[in-house]
């Protein structure tokens, strides 16, 4: 144990618990069939838990521990990134390699990070009151906390630009589709 101490720095240990929770109950919920219903539900709620929360919760224990807001947030982003690559992994196994990667460039996880970014900038606020009430000597970086709304602000002005101007969605399931149908097939 000692040995993992001096080699994760301590900004990533929080994210670090949160990437092996998340692949624990990855198996037991996926593979875990002879096992009772109740349990891999449970293994399901937890990793969707780390799915959507890990990344403020990492955001946090990073800031916790001295990092600063940017070296925080691209800790907080690697749970959210790492799930990423395993859908696209999964579907590259079903669908083949190219409809793979096209899969996991659909606007579902391009609204999936602008909700990442939304979290840590909750967390960023949480923090942020925390160093403002209990610690005096920390400086408070309140001009961040804009730039955490910014990925979402984009993609829905974009989403409704694409469905003004063209009559469909652009990111989610229509344009999604239409893509998929000119590149394979």
């Amino acid at each position: 144990m000692h040995m993992l101490n001096t080699l994760i720095q301590p900004q990533w240990r929080t994210a670090m618990v949160l990437l092996v929770t998340a692949i624990v109950m990855t198996l037991v919920y996926d593979f875990g069939l002879a096992l009772p219903v109740i349990l891999r539900n449970t293994a399901g709620v937890i990793l969707f838990g780390c799915i959507i929360l890990g990344a403020g919760v990492s955001y946090i224990g990073a800031r916790m521990k001295g990092s600063s807001p940017l070296q925080a947030t691209k800790i907080g982003l690697l749970l959210p990134v790492l799930w990423h690559l395993k859908e696209i992994w999964m579907a590259g196994q079903i669908f083949g390699l190219a409809a793979g990667i096209y899969a996991g460039l659909q606007g579902f996880y391009l609204f999936y990070y602008a909700l990442m970014f939304l979290v840590m900038g909750a967390a960023h606020l949480c923090c942020e009151l925390y160093y403002l009430l209990g610690n005096k000597e920390q400086s408070c970086s309140w001009g961040v906390s804009g730039y955490f709304l910014l990925p979402m602000l984009l993609l829905c002005a974009l989403e409704w630009l694409g469905w003004m101007l063209t009559g469909l969605d652009i990111f989610m399931f229509q344009g999604f589709l239409q893509g998929y149908r000119f590149l394979f097939t």
